[in-house]
């Protein structure tokens, strides 16, 4: 599944192709994404990659979907939504950039363009967005996109020996299509 943003800038979900470029964006943002994910230091060939790109498309038949964000034909960052439950219509969405893609509005049009999607054609009433109280680009994605914080999960999170807490984030369909 492909998604259009803007002109050489989309969102695509993975194949084993990918399982290089993965690795290499991965690979290079190493330090910067283990503060705050707990899976960057389990990835160390590509073949974690190629692993973890076919649990997600496994996962997309639930509509659990895992994007590669793409600009200019670079891979760039991931996105996702996570915790899918077409029942009660809600997800919580993932992100993360690679450091030298940071700082041009990519994560919050990804994030708007994921939000879209969710309400207009998964029929979706709920997002929530996650992060830790000290991800301050994170949560700055929530606030910009107009998500509302619900309040702060305590010691949510251990990642890498650091205790997080997290703050909770929340969008719904109604706040946007009104």
């Amino acid at each position: 599944m492909r998604l259009e943003i803007e002109e050489n800038f989309y969102l695509r979900t993975f194949s084993s192709d990918d399982k290089e470029s993965l690795f290499d964006l991965i690979d290079s943002n190493r330090k910067q994404l283990g503060v705050y994910l707990a899976w960057p230091p389990k990835t160390k060939t590509s073949e974690d990659t190629l692993w973890f790109i076919n649990e997600t498309i496994k996962e997309a038949k639930n509509h659990q979907y895992t994007f590669g964000i793409f600009v200019d034909e670079i891979l760039v960052g991931v996105c996702s939504y996570n915790f899918m439950n077409i029942q009660n219509k809600k997800t919580e969405i993932g992100y993360w950039l690679g450091e030298n893609f940071q700082g041009h509005g990519h994560m919050t049009k990804t994030v708007k363009a994921l939000v879209d999607y969710g309400f207009n054609h998964l029929k979706l009433n709920r997002i929530a967005i996650h992060c830790a109280t000290t991800n301050k680009a994170s949560s700055a994605v929530a606030k910009r996109l107009g998500f509302k914080l619900e309040g702060i999960a305590r010691q949510n999170e251990v990642v890498n020996g650091n205790i997080y807490d997290h703050e909770i984030y929340s969008l719904l369909s109604s706040e946007v299509n009104s």
